[in-house]
């Protein structure tokens, strides 16, 4: 009993923390890609950059999740376009987000258009509402540059490399 297997999870600022494979918690996540004139989608987040979307809930598809998410996050109105690639990461749920707890997720990338914009935001928890600083349209060549959040810095350039593609 004495040897339980244990896995590696980054917590948002990318430290490292050694977590027992009992403690994981399984959970699917979607994220918007959107890109018009040269310019990227990107949610400011403790001052650091990401896509927006998040974690689907029970009995969502991706697609619900992902028009949810991005609506919540950014108060655009989306439509899911096609699955561009999925990834798998182990990370800690920041605290706010409910608690504190290590996850393994597969996370799902979309192509998705911009239906509506200008909406308001609508955070889905208290960490979000603390911690979210908006959304930006941001250059392409200047994204590559950023400091991405959590799972997304080792995802940076395959992500930016996508968004050259659409």
């Amino acid at each position: 009993m004495g040897d339980q297997k244990k896995v590696i999870c980054h917590d948002i600022y990318g430290t490292a923390h050694e977590v027992s494979v009992e403690m994981l918690e399984f959970r699917p996540s979607v994220y918007a890609l959107a890109v018009r004139d040269g310019k990227v989608l990107l949610m400011c987040e403790m001052d650091k950059w990401c896509l927006p979307g998040g974690g689907v809930e029970k009995g969502e598809t991706l697609r619900e999740a992902l028009v949810r998410e991005t609506r919540e996050e950014t108060g655009m109105v989306v439509e899911p376009g096609s699955l561009l690639f999925v990834r798998e990461s182990f990370f800690i749920v920041p605290p706010g987000a409910g608690h504190i707890r290590p996850v393994q997720s597969f996370l799902f990338f979309y192509h998705v258009r911009i239906m509506e914009e200008g909406g308001a935001l609508l955070p889905a928890n208290a960490y979000e509402r603390e911690h979210i600083y908006g959304c930006e349209w941001v250059d392409l060549e200047k994204a590559v540059t950023l400091p991405f959040l959590g799972s997304f810095a080792e995802l940076r350039d395959e992500i930016i490399e996508f968004a050259r593609t659409l």
